[in-house]
């Protein structure tokens, strides 16, 4: 073979194992460069099997706004467990709204977005009860690879809750009514007290079943039991009403002093009752008899007082009520008397507030 036709078979070889090189090389360096979108593609389809409302509470409201639902994520190791997780989330925060609102007795107050509950008692038992009547929802439930934790939302829908709860409302809004209606038209000021007291006991579940309807929608609690509730927040100043309107005359038979009708006016001032030095002005009489029986077997001054108190008007007797004292012994019957009308004013001031709370709720 000559020179020649063995350099050239030699630099046909070399030039064929430099393309296929080159071939290699090009194809390696174009599988590196898509390596990276590939695996940017495969991270965002990741990220976009995300719930939405997994990300965080902007994305949750934009699910399922607050307006609408109570609602509250849950996880846990299984879905069962995250639903239960969920749930007890959601029991609560009833709970914390219902004492955030919670004060001595129901009362509503008017603002420029109306009517304004504020007020509940324990409506543990409430809540409860309410959950089991319109029931729960969940989300689909999402599994965390990284964390080997499901999630889910639980939630309520409110309006679609208030108006299956809405029957057991107005029920309890009846029964109170049906004492109220009563109470309003009777005539006598302290038979009306009475029965309005008794309004007010009647109401004591409607009160709590109001403050539940109020946290599942404070819009269409005000829009149909608005008028209600300032019914049942206007009864204690009607009640007060009553008796500024109402005064009483206090006469005292054997009083030391006027010691015994300071006491009983004090009483009746603690207990919002009006009293007149007018007797013709007076709705009522409060006859305040005192008796000393003393014994006088004993050759010092021995007193055994007592006092009955009896309060009428127009349609007779409305209240009796009495108090009695250790006996008495003085030296003479001036220090005796002043020393029973003493320790009688004591026992006036003791007994009559809780006497003429029991007896006329007041």
């Amino acid at each position: 073979m000559s020179f020649k036709k063995s350099h050239f078979i030699r630099c046909s070889f070399f030039l064929a194992g430099i393309a296929v090189l080159i071939a290699t090389v090009g194809c390696a360096t174009t599988d590196r460069a898509a390596q990276p979108a590939k695996n940017a593609e495969q991270k965002e389809s990741t990220i976009l099997t995300y719930p939405d409302w997994y990300s965080d509470e902007e994305g949750l409201e934009e699910v399922y706004p607050s307006s609408a639902y109570i609602r509250e994520v849950g996880s846990g190791s299984t879905k069962q467990a995250a639903e239960n997780n969920a749930v007890s989330y959601i029991s609560r925060f009833l709970e914390t709204e219902a004492s955030y609102s919670s004060v001595s007795s129901l009362s509503a107050t008017t603002t420029d977005s109306g009517t304004a509950i504020v007020e509940t008692t324990d409506i543990n038992t409430i809540i409860t009860s309410g959950i089991k009547l319109f029931g729960i929802q969940y989300s689909d439930s999402f599994y965390n690879e990284k964390e080997k934790e499901y999630y889910v939302v639980a939630y309520i829908d409110r309006e679609k809750a208030w108006n299956q709860y809405e029957p057991e409302l107005r029920m309890e809004k009846e029964n109170f009514m049906a004492y109220y209606t009563k109470a309003e038209k009777e005539s006598d000021t302290f038979h009306k007290i009475k029965m309005m007291n008794e309004a007010l006991d009647a109401s004591k579940e409607f009160k709590e079943k109001l403050v539940f309807a109020n946290i599942l929608s404070k819009r269409l609690t005000e829009k149909n039991f608005g008028s209600d509730i300032k019914t049942l927040s206007n009864i204690p100043s009607m009640i007060k009403q009553e008796l500024l309107t109402n005064p009483i005359f206090i006469s005292v038979d054997d009083d030391f002093n006027g010691i015994i009708e300071g006491a009983v006016r004090e009483v009746f001032a603690q207990k919002d009752f009006a009293v007149t030095a007018d007797v013709s002005s007076a709705s009522y009489i409060a006859q305040v008899c005192v008796e000393y029986n003393r014994d006088f077997n004993s050759s010092r001054v021995v007193l055994n007082p007592c006092m009955t108190l009896s309060l009428t008007g127009n349609s007779g007797s409305i209240y009796t009520t009495g108090v009695e004292c250790p006996r008495v012994v003085a030296p003479n019957e001036q220090a005796a008397k002043k020393t029973a009308v003493k320790d009688l004013s004591e026992e006036i001031g003791k007994e009559l507030p809780d006497d003429i709370k029991n007896s006329l709720g007041l």
